[in-house]
C-alpha cells in the first residue's frame, strides 16, 4: 500500500474532508430537498457514500465536484422515493375511498375527498349536513329528520354552500 492511500483511509483525513466540504454539500442538499432536516440526513449519507467509494476517485476533477455530483444524485434519488411514496399513499387512499363508498364514479370520489378537506373550515351545522350526506348517504329529507329542521332549510344551506364554492372558484362538489 502506498502512503497516500493509507493517509486517505485515516479518520483524520476523512474528518478534514468532511469539515472542508460539509457546508457546501449541505447547501446542495438543501437546494434540492427544500427541507433542512432531510438535507442534513442526505449530507451525512453523501459523505458515507463518498468515503466508501473514495478508492474509485480518479483525481480527474476537484474532490468537491465529485462529492457534489454524489450529493445531487442522492437528492434526486430521495426526491424520487418521496414522490413514489406519496403516489402510493394517494393510490391507497383512493382505493380505500372506492371500497368504502361502493361507487365507481372517480369524479364523485375525488370531489368527496376535496370536500372532506374543507370540512374543518365550515360551520357545525353545515359540517353535520355534509357528514350525513357523504358518510351515511342520506338524502335531504332524511337529513332534515335527523337534524330536526325542515327539508327546505337543508336544501337552502346546501345551495348557499354550493354558490360559495363556485364563487371561490372551486367546482361544484355536491
Amino acid at each position: 500500500m502506498s502512503v497516500a492511500i493509507d493517509i486517505k483511509d485515516s479518520a483524520e483525513w476523512q474528518n478534514d474532508l468532511y469539515r472542508q466540504y460539509h457546508r457546501k454539500v449541505l447547501n446542495i442538499c438543501l437546494y434540492y430537498l427544500k427541507d433542512r432536516e432531510a438535507a442534513k440526513d442526505a449530507a451525512q449519507d453523501v459523505f458515507l457514500k463518498a468515503f466508501h467509494a473514495w478508492k474509485e476517485f480518479e483525481w480527474k476533477c476537484d474532490p468537491m465536484t465529485w462529492i457534489g455530483t454524489i450529493a445531487k444524485h442522492h437528492c434526486f434519488s430521495c426526491m424520487y422515493k418521496a414522490k413514489r411514496n406519496y403516489d402510493h399513499c394517494a393510490t391507497l387512499a383512493y382505493k380505500e375511498e372506492m371500497d368504502n363508498s361502493g361507487e365507481s364514479d372517480e369524479a364523485t370520489i375525488l370531489h368527496r375527498l376535496r370536500l372532506k378537506k374543507l370540512l374543518p373550515t365550515l360551520s357545525d351545522s353545515l359540517q353535520e349536513i355534509l357528514r350525513l350526506s357523504l358518510d351515511q348517504g342520506l338524502n335531504h329529507r332524511e337529513i332534515s329528520v335527523a337534524m330536526k329542521v325542515s327539508r327546505v332549510a337543508i336544501s337552502r344551506r346546501l345551495m348557499r354552500f354550493k354558490k360559495e364554492l363556485v364563487k371561490q372558484g372551486i367546482a361544484q362538489i355536491i
